[in-house]
């Protein structure tokens, strides 16, 4: 480990905001139907109204999820590691971690940082493409450099290789 090593601060690329859009414009059409059947005296039927609730749940997942991707950073500095996001905050010194797992997801892959003091998740650069052509990015796009980071730091080495999963674990 480097006692002289620079603080960096890393944040991911926001995932594009055109599916809470989408989202929230189809749950305000169909509130739309729900209230004028409503005002006008027709029954409702139970459907509209629990697609309706799903719709304001699934909306609001979406934004919640989009508000704390935009609040996350990962700082890296001599004495350790601090994540944050608009809902919670772990902060893990180099010797404090025991564990990162590495496992393919949809887009890039999902890293699991753990240790004594808490446990953070992250996804490295994932490309969304659409007919081969690149449409959006999301993750970290140094989220390579991350993983590399923390190993190397923390002192762990490679304890599995389950085939497109890595686990690093300390040597004891």
């Amino acid at each position: 480990m480097n006692d002289e090593m620079e603080s960096k601060t890393y944040q991911p690329i926001p995932a594009p905001r055109t599916g809470e859009g989408n989202a929230w414009i189809l749950t305000f059409l169909v509130f739309l139907i729900w209230f004028f059947m409503r005002i006008s005296g027709q029954a409702i039927p139970w459907s509209v109204t629990l697609f309706l609730i799903f719709l304001v749940i699934a909306a609001a997942l979406i934004s919640l999820n989009n508000w704390v991707e935009r609040r996350t950073t990962i700082q890296i500095d001599s004495q350790g590691i601090r994540f944050k996001n608009g809902l919670r905050k772990v902060s893990l010194n180099w010797d404090a971690i025991d564990n990162v797992w590495v496992k393919p997801a949809v887009w890039g892959n999902r890293v699991r940082v753990s240790g004594r003091g808490g446990q953070f998740d992250f996804h490295t650069l994932g490309e969304v493409k659409y007919k081969g052509v690149v449409k959006a990015q999301t993750g970290f796009a140094e989220g390579e450099e991350l993983i590399r980071l923390i190993v190397l730091n923390s002192g762990l080495s490679i304890a599995e290789d389950l085939g497109n999963t890595l686990s690093y674990t300390r040597k004891n």
